[in-house]
């Protein structure tokens, strides 16, 4: 089986998994989640300067599951009390996305994943929660509009978009 094909397959499995536990509590999906994410997290952290091709993909695919989880998880109604899953998701993942645009040793197609990932966040980020992750998404853009001007472009527009509907309240 074609590898990509697999990994295409897993995130459209992970995306499904995202929508069904939008329909739990914030604390229920992160007692899921955690498990998932703190390995990916570690895994992400650990880059060398030594970077094989084939690590390269793996932190690819793993960005791309983040990316997944902020476009499937949703905030659930009954839980608005609670933080939200895809907040604690963002907040937990930001320092790595950072560093990986900073680190000057990764291809570009790595700090294109994760302005997409990030992009992926921003438009669904919680609308009462957007003014906390702001300051996080302009700290990132000022590195990706140099390191990755096409990915950073898309990601700025998709923050100017989300940031002004929600200002003049056009639906997005």
């Amino acid at each position: 089986m074609d590898e990509g094909n697999t990994q295409a397959l897993r995130l459209e499995a992970l995306k499904c998994i995202g929508y069904v536990l939008s329909t739990k509590s914030s604390h229920e999906v992160m007692n899921i989640l955690n498990n998932v994410v703190a390995y990916h997290l570690r895994d992400m952290q650990s880059v060398d300067a030594m970077l094989l091709q084939q690590k390269i993909e793996e932190i690819k695919f793993q960005i791309s599951i983040f990316t997944c989880l902020f476009c499937s998880l949703t905030c659930k109604e009954s839980s608005r009390s609670q933080e939200p899953p895809i907040v604690i998701i963002f907040r937990q993942v930001f320092p790595v996305f950072q560093h990986f645009l900073e680190v000057g040793q990764l291809p570009s197609a790595v700090g294109d994943k994760v302005c997409d990932a990030v992009r992926s966040a921003v438009s669904n980020f919680p609308a009462e929660r957007l003014s906390e992750m702001l300051p996080l998404v302009c700290r990132l853009l000022s590195t990706a509009l140099f390191t990755n001007p096409v990915a950073g472009c898309a990601l700025a527009k998709t923050t100017v978009l989300v940031r002004f509907s929600l200002h003049i309240n056009i639906p997005i």
